[in-house]
């Protein structure tokens, strides 16, 4: 059986508003949660994944960030993402329960 797709956007934030080791979780309904941790370089709290600020200072950058962490995740979690300007977009997709 397939759902409709599931579309959203988060709006983000530059990077001094954000404090290192901060988390969002992301859940598809399928797989277990995967929870991601902004760093600085430095490695996540396992089994989080990082989502790296080194060197970013922008909404867009932190959009961009977000969304190579989020599509890099693989097939553990049937999200992904596109990074328009200041925005993070998710799209679930069909998902086949």
């Amino acid at each position: 059986m397939r759902t409709p797709s599931i579309v959203s956007d988060v709006s983000a934030i530059a990077v001094a508003s954000i404090v290192i080791g901060e988390t969002f979780t992301l859940n598809d309904g399928v797989h277990s949660a995967t929870v991601f941790e902004f760093t600085s370089g430095g490695a996540p709290s396992v089994p989080n994944v990082a989502v790296d600020l080194s060197g970013l200072t922008t909404a867009a950058d932190v959009a961009g960030a977000c969304r190579a962490a989020i599509n890099g995740v693989g097939a553990s979690l049937t999200i992904t993402a596109a990074a328009p300007v200041g925005a993070v977009v998710l799209n679930a997709g069909s998902l086949v329960p």
